[in-house]
């Protein structure tokens, strides 16, 4: 696999906006916006593009918002048991 890392919310927008990804994981806490946010631009562009949330954040709104999106989710920290 091919990864790509980007540190903020304006970079992962841009890097998406440059080529198309199979899937991302995106932190809900990103210095200069909300994981949330960033993944309902990303998908206005990128429709078939699948999404994985990295969260602190375990609440019944926010995996409303994602799985109303199409979006799986990560709770932090992960484990792999």
């Amino acid at each position: 696999a091919n990864v790509e890392s980007c540190p903020t919310y304006a970079e992962g927008l841009m890097l998406a906006k440059r080529r198309p990804f199979d899937v991302a994981v995106i932190d809900q806490g990103l210095p200069d916006g909300l994981g949330l946010d960033l993944i309902k631009e990303i998908i206005e562009i990128r429709p078939n593009m699948g999404f994985v949330m990295y969260t602190v954040r375990d609440d019944v709104g926010l995996a409303h918002s994602l799985a109303a999106l199409g979006v799986t989710y990560l709770t932090k920290p992960a484990s792999r048991i």
